[in-house]
């Protein structure tokens, strides 16, 4: 992980993930899950860092954030799945973001620097989001990209969610 380096690049301090990120964001502190897990919050503003503490975010419009974590599935699904594939870990998130919000899309599969990723779009009143799952290692370790937008602002926050994930270690 060691590899990446310069502005706008997070290493996590565990080197559970590490990836590049617009240079002008802000970065939250990161927050160790297990010594093999993490998270942290990245975000156009404060204010858009801020609102991803709700279950219901509601941001500006202009605004973006996104939460990283990686992990072993089980630590990322709590214990629901063990032994993951890019299916079984999207087809987690589409069944817990049905339970919780109005709007959600169809998961689509794609690869990113080789490694299987899928993605899936949902949302309600106040926000737009997406989410990438990116496998690493074998499906022994995944990393989530979880953006959020302003509602009606999810083509904006696409880009730089993808800009991301590409540069995912």
């Amino acid at each position: 992980m060691e590899t990446m380096s310069g502005p706008g690049t997070f290493v996590a301090p565990n080197g559970v993930f590490a990836f590049r990120y617009p240079p002008e964001w802000l970065i939250n502190d990161f927050i160790a899950i297990a010594s093999s897990a993490g998270q942290i919050t990245i975000g156009s503003t404060q204010e858009a860092i801020d609102s991803l503490n709700s279950q219901l975010p509601a941001l500006t419009s202009g605004h973006q954030g996104i939460q990283v974590f990686g992990g072993t599935p089980e630590l990322l699904t709590g214990g629901e799945i063990t032994d993951g594939t890019i299916e079984s870990m999207i087809s987690y998130f589409v069944g817990t973001f049905e339970r919780q919000y109005p709007e959600i899309g169809t998961p689509e599969f794609m690869e990113f620097n080789g490694h299987p990723a899928a993605s899936l779009t949902f949302g309600a009143p106040t926000f737009d989001s997406v989410i990438y799952v990116i496998a690493l290692d074998d499906n022994q370790r995944f990393v989530i990209l979880g953006g959020v937008s302003a509602k009606g602002e999810l083509d904006a926050l696409i880009p730089i969610v993808e800009e991301i994930a590409a540069s995912v270690e």
